[in-house]
């Protein structure tokens, strides 16, 4: 379940930060996207220096997503259901 998070918060970040890109800016962040790590890094500080606010307001919305569907996740787990 955490992965799937993580996958999901990762997703909606890029999303978010590929709507505020050029498509010069674009095609050379799917680029170095395909090297991981610090490569990306480095490109999203030096073009993007306040992307961390962008994942953190994803990370903010994504939560919220979650509480919101949180009692019938639970529900569907048998986890907290009145005792008869």
């Amino acid at each position: 379940m955490l992965e799937h998070i993580a996958q999901k918060l990762n997703q909606r970040t890029i999303q978010s930060l590929k709507k505020q890109m050029s498509n010069e800016q674009s095609v050379e962040f799917d680029r170095i996207r395909g090297l991981g790590g610090e490569p990306v890094r480095v490109w999203m500080e030096k073009n993007f220096p306040k992307y961390l606010d962008t994942m953190n307001a994803e990370f903010d919305s994504l939560c919220d997503d979650i509480r919101a569907v949180a009692s019938q996740i639970l529900g569907d787990e048998g986890i907290g259901e009145a005792a008869d």
